[in-house]
């Protein structure tokens, strides 16, 4: 299979290495890519070749890429012997699935978490590790887990879970807390073993890191967003790098909330424990949820933003197997080209399965 049309060469400056290349050089570059590291890389959209001098720049580099730097002796010979320190980069966009409504995207997470989880067969000695939010946005997700188990297509007795956040202050056994949330809307219904459940608390909430990596790290971690792009409890101005953590909420955060607490303001947990960003982006995986025009100003950002930690969502930009599952909806602010884009991508890749190419 030859990469599609919108594959593309793109050579990223690395300050002037060797000789200049000449005009034939950089014409058999071109020509190459159809047919080089396609063959290798059949699924793979994109490809830099970097380490080359400025004037061999083809195009503007992307943000939102994979990285898998390459011997390039063994792809092109031609290149290392001039420009010894030259490498190969293979990139691959993040994902933006689209659906028309809440209920077929959450339908559409639903099935691939199963598809995930059904593909690795684990057992008890290696798990499938999952990582799960709360709120609004997975609550039908949840609801099409729970069936598709009661129908024999998945079993979570092999699964292992650890949830992004929890209020503090409030018991476990609270309705509003996240512990009663996910039993009432996941656990109780599935035939996950109690000890395979982890939500953070006071007490773990410092070796909640580790507790995931004596697991081997997350699997697959599922995420929601908020209308200011926070994940988890990681509000704007929440460091990129941050690890699990006590967190004091804001304002805007403890008067969303409130709904939650019929309506008063007061009865809203000041303090939560949180995942850290860095905590999710060491996930092998994440999807991100996010349904409605509240959220979709998030999703621009998300897509087109740059990352800033003023929009924690962006950092996911970073991370090598990103996507997105939203809405018609939550798509209002992103760009019609940009829309189009995600959307052809996706018509092209029905063709290798139900979901698509793996990242």
């Amino acid at each position: 299979m030859l990469l599609s049309s919108k594959a593309q060469l793109r050579i990223l400056a690395k300050g002037d290495v060797g000789p200049q290349p000449t005009s034939d050089l950089a014409n058999r570059m071109e020509r190459s890519r159809s047919f080089k590291l396609a063959r290798s890389y059949p699924r793979l959209q994109e490809y830099h070749i970097g380490g080359l001098p400025r004037q061999f720049r083809l195009c503007r580099s992307s943000k939102l890429v994979r990285n898998f730097r390459l011997d390039i002796a063994s792809h092109r010979p031609d290149l290392s012997s001039a420009y010894p320190t030259a490498s190969i980069l293979i990139t691959n966009k993040m994902r933006l699935i689209i659906r028309k409504t809440k209920q077929q995207t959450s339908q559409w997470v639903a099935e691939y978490i199963v598809h995930r989880i059904n593909e690795s067969r684990p057992t008890k000695d290696r798990p499938f590790v999952l990582g799960l939010p709360t709120g609004s946005s997975p609550e039908q997700i949840y609801a099409n887990l729970v069936d598709m188990y009661r129908s024999g297509k998945v079993s979570f007795e092999n699964v292992v879970t650890f949830n992004m956040d929890e209020y503090v202050g409030i018991p476990t056994s609270h309705p509003q807390s996240y512990h009663s949330f996910m039993f009432k809307h996941l656990f109780q219904h599935v035939d996950i073993p109690p000890n395979q459940i982890h939500l953070p608390s006071l007490e773990n909430y410092r070796e909640y890191d580790n507790m995931i990596a004596k697991y081997g790290g997350i699997e697959l971690f599922l995420c929601g967003v908020g209308s200011d792009g926070h994940i988890a409890f990681n509000e704007p101005g929440s460091s990129l790098a941050s690890k699990t953590r006590v967190k004091t909420l804001t304002n805007d955060t403890i008067v969303a909330n409130a709904r939650f607490f019929n309506g008063n303001i007061d009865t809203v947990p000041k303090n939560a424990v949180t995942v850290g960003v860095k905590t999710v982006m060491d996930a092998r995986e994440v999807i991100l949820i996010a349904d409605g025009r509240g959220k979709a100003e998030a999703v621009r950002q998300a897509v087109e933003g740059n990352v800033s930690h003023v929009w924690t969502v962006t950092a996911l930009q970073m991370h090598p197997k990103f996507i997105m599952a939203v809405d018609e909806a939550a798509t209002e602010e992103l760009r019609v080209k940009t829309v189009k884009y995600f959307k052809d991508i996706e018509e092209t890749s029905a063709a290798s399965g139900k979901f698509g190419p793996r990242l």
